[in-house]
């Protein structure tokens, strides 16, 4: 084992390991090293550790001595330097008659070499312009080509995405991009799309690469053939920022992305073994055929738009539970004249979350009517699950966080006790964006608050509760 201090020469450089010998050096202090190409001044960036002799690179180089005022002051005469020496260059590469870009000039600490950055098309005989340099510095020339990606890196500027280049910023090594990258993300092939200021394909292809390689693993590649929720079809698109598939069902012609609303919901809800159980604004019937792979009792779902209702016995039939789910067309508020109160043993609901305001006109009246409460207020719904369940009965839901306070009142106010709420996050730091709440009929005022349930994981992939939801839900028939 070594101890080290990881020392940057640059803002965005590499950063490379020194020994500190027995000098106080801390995080952020400047210090003068010993390197290959003579004395250098340096930021330490990484503190003092221990690493692996596999980690560093031997002979290992020493810190000199912690940098102070006057080598500060020599770094800033020397960056003044160069700027000259960058203007005599020019013009000797002028005289010379060289085809080759000069991008930079840096001196080292010592001013025992100057080092002179160019690019060029291909090979150039510098050999002349050396000796000129080198009669005019009376120091050690260096003569460096570079390539279009250190170019850039050096020049800075501002990238696509409006940003500064991550070149210049904080990418401390370049690593290798491909093509295939832009593809498995689904990205635009047109060179003006996926290439930096540099002309190279960008940097950050390969940033969130390794997310998607573990996507790939994890959920069926275009065109593979699927049994889903609402019948057979075949994958035609894959959304790894959610972990999602769009599936072509053959059946309905319909591209559908499932939802994972409803499948927390039907994971969620506590239901009987036995007996009745109702999912109000039902769509496509998803969470009655989830539900089925945990219970037997029996499930009805109601739905009022006719497409959907239609969509939905559809994939009850093309799952073979027509024994177990029956799916009614009609609205909810009238449903308890044709079914009569208290019948059911628990209801579940995944209503439209967003109430209904003047711009709501300007949807599809299908997405306005699932979306919006076009057909039916949060009351409604909440008045309806009453009437329905029957006394000690369970009512589910799955909504938005934003409006749990006018839930809960609505749910007392019609008889719902509250007993179970859980809040689902994207991820550990941010805000929630679901709301799971169970209630129950004429319950005692008593509430347990869950432990939140978290998405993803920093690197992008579920978290292990998540697959383990996915999981038992893919072992039931109807997924």
């Amino acid at each position: 084992m070594y101890s080290v201090v990881g020392v940057r020469f640059k803002k965005a450089g590499k950063t490379y390991y020194f020994d500190p010998l027995d000098l106080p050096v801390e995080k952020e202090n400047c210090v003068i090293v010993e390197t290959a190409r003579g004395i250098e001044y340096g930021k330490v960036v990484v503190g003092k550790k221990e690493v692996n002799d596999s980690d560093v690179v031997l002979p290992l180089k020493k810190v000199i001595r912690i940098a102070g005022d006057d080598d500060a002051l020599v770094v800033e005469e020397n960056k003044l330097a160069a700027k000259d020496a960058f203007g005599t260059c020019l013009n000797k590469i002028k005289d010379h008659g060289l085809k080759m870009k000069l991008v930079d000039v840096e001196f080292t600490f010592d001013r025992n070499k100057i080092i002179f950055y160019f690019t060029a098309e291909g090979r150039v005989d510098f050999r002349e312009l050396v000796k000129d340099l080198a009669s005019i510095f009376r120091t050690r020339i260096e003569l460096r080509q570079i390539g279009v990606r250190d170019e850039a890196k050096m020049l800075g500027g501002i990238g696509p995405c409006g940003r500064i280049l991550c070149c210049s910023s904080w990418l401390g090594d370049f690593e290798p991009v491909s093509i295939k990258m832009a593809k498995d993300q689904s990205l635009s092939l047109n060179p003006t799309k996926i290439s930096g200021l540099c002309g190279r394909l960008m940097c950050c292809l390969k940033f969130e690469h390794d997310n998607y390689e573990s996507m790939r693993e994890e959920l069926p590649q275009v065109g593979k053939m699927v049994i889903t929720s609402l019948g057979e079809g075949k994958v035609v698109g894959v959304n790894a920022g959610h972990r999602t598939v769009h599936v072509q069902l053959f059946e309905i012609s319909k591209v559908k992305e499932l939802p994972m609303d409803a499948v927390l919901l039907a994971r969620f809800a506590g239901i009987p073994q036995r007996g009745k159980i109702l999912d109000l604004c039902t769509g496509n019937g998803v969470v009655p055929l989830l539900l089925t792979t945990r219970t037997k009792a029996s499930i009805e779902g109601i739905e009022i738009q006719p497409r959907l209702a239609d969509m939905a016995r559809r994939s009850v039939s093309l799952n073979g539970l027509e024994a177990a789910i029956q799916i009614r067309e009609g609205d909810l508020r009238e449903l308890v004249h044709t079914t009569g109160h208290g019948v059911y043993d628990a209801i579940t609901v995944n209503p439209p979350y967003m109430p209904l305001n003047g711009s709501d006109i300007k949807l599809n009246p299908h997405q306005a009517i699932a979306r919006h409460e076009v057909n039916c207020t949060l009351e409604e719904v909440i008045q309806a699950s009453t009437r329905l369940v029957r006394n000690g009965g369970k009512v589910s839901m799955v909504h938005r966080p934003q409006r749990l306070g006018e839930i809960i009142t609505l749910m007392r106010k019609h008889s719902l006790e509250p007993k179970r709420i859980r809040f689902v996050h994207p991820r550990v730091h941010m805000e929630a964006n679901m709301v799971l709440v169970e209630a129950l009929r004429d319950g005692k005022p008593e509430v347990r608050l869950l432990p939140p349930l978290i998405v993803y994981q920093e690197n992008g992939n579920y978290t292990q509760e998540i697959r383990d939801i996915y999981g038992e839900v893919s072992k039931g028939d109807s997924v």
